[in-house]
């Protein structure tokens, strides 16, 4: 919101620099056409002077300049006087124009400055995300592997007892079987494989 006042001031504060720029060039052209009208009356006067030099028997050339250099004289100093209000209405102008572009140049400029700001907020923001990111990634790794050493040290566990079971071998059992057999007295007072040797009956 804050952006577009400041575009639509933008916009307002350049329309007023190319107003500020029509005007000066309209009073460097009345300037200048006040000061030409001065520059001729100066190039008129010593030309009129002359032909009446030229003709100093004629009474009524002379007092026909005369006539004409006084009111030359007056056209001169009117000329003069609008030449001075145009040069001072172009100083205005310019002053003018230098303060319309002023005035935009520091609103493109604060323009400027939020643009910069809001693109290092979003840097900042986007920093900020990927850390997120990479933290979460971080701690699901870790998690993973937790769970994955959990699952190998009771796997590991389990293994060694169904392991010892199954290294167990039948031979080694029916071995063990064996050596317990020898070891109990035997049935009907023998001792053998089987528990007991059957003897001949006494006559």
């Amino acid at each position: 919101m804050a952006r577009d006042r400041l575009d639509r001031l933008l916009s307002v504060r350049r329309q007023a620099v190319d107003l500020a720029i029509r005007t000066l060039a309209a009073c460097i052209e009345a300037e200048t056409a006040a000061g030409a009208a001065v520059a001729a009356i100066d190039a008129a006067l010593p030309v009129e002077q002359a032909a009446a030099d030229g003709h100093p028997e004629t009474v009524q050339g002379r007092d026909l300049y005369a006539a004409w250099s006084s009111g030359a004289r007056t056209r001169r100093a009117a000329g003069v006087a609008a030449l001075a209000q145009a040069q001072a209405r172009t100083e205005a102008a310019r002053a003018d124009l230098a303060a319309a572009r002023a005035a935009a140049r520091a609103v493109s400029e604060l323009l400027a400055r939020r643009a910069e700001v809001a693109r290092a907020a979003a840097a900042r923001q986007e920093g900020h995300a990927l850390d997120d990111v990479a933290r979460g990634l971080w701690r699901a790794r870790v998690a993973g592997d937790g769970v994955a050493g959990d699952g190998v040290a009771g796997g590991g566990a389990a293994g060694d007892a169904i392991g010892g079971q199954r290294n167990h071998h039948p031979t080694q059992t029916l071995q063990a079987a064996a050596a317990e057999v020898h070891e109990k007295p035997g049935h009907a007072g023998g001792t053998g494989v089987h528990g007991y040797l059957p003897t001949a009956p006494r006559l």
